[in-house]
């Protein structure tokens, strides 16, 4: 499985490479605001249109601004997104809840175990 990473310059993003290699699935680059300020030995990328065509899947930790874009992209593109960015709007989650009629989303606010399950607890 190919999967990019948007985002990859950011701390999260950075965890997530080693995560991906240790799990023996291919990166298929990353996406950062500067490509000039990444040091990187996978493709990197300013516009994730081009990642996407080169991955299966995207996991997404960025801004909470790139989510509606992101979603139109990856849905048109057809790659399932695993999205980490919290502090959605109503817009922002709709984008989401769009795409997800056509691609795979998978959506957490924390991605904690720990975290998720006392919120599950909670309700």
């Amino acid at each position: 499985m190919r999967v990019g990473i948007a985002g990859i310059g950011g701390r999260v993003g950075r965890l997530l490479v080693e995560e991906v290699r240790a799990a023996g699935l291919d990166l298929s680059g990353g996406t950062t605001r500067k490509v000039q300020d990444v040091v990187s030995p996978y493709p990197l990328f300013t516009d994730i249109a081009e990642l996407a065509a080169l991955s299966d899947v995207m996991i997404d930790f960025t801004h909470a601004d790139t989510v509606c874009g992101n979603a139109r992209v990856l849905a048109q593109a057809g790659v399932g997104w695993v999205l980490g960015t919290t502090g959605l709007s109503a817009e922002q989650q709709a984008a989401v809840d769009e795409a997800a009629r056509q691609i795979g989303v998978v959506h957490a606010a924390n991605f904690s175990p720990g975290v998720t399950l006392v919120q599950r607890l909670a309700r």
